[in-house]
């Protein structure tokens, strides 16, 4: 692979995780000033991505 193509592979690569994860970071900065719904998400995202 050459470096140009690296390049243009790392670019899509961030460019699609971003994507992925747009809706549920916006979901979670919504939910700041409810700490239910916030915890909620949170654990559906961890369970997702499987996070800990």
């Amino acid at each position: 692979m050459t470096a140009d193509q690296r390049q243009a592979l790392e670019l899509l690569t961030t460019q699609i995780v971003n994507k992925i994860l747009h809706y549920p970071i916006l979901r979670l900065k919504e939910s700041a000033d409810e700490p239910q719904e916030r915890e909620s998400l949170r654990q559906t995202i961890r369970k997702i991505f499987g996070l800990r």
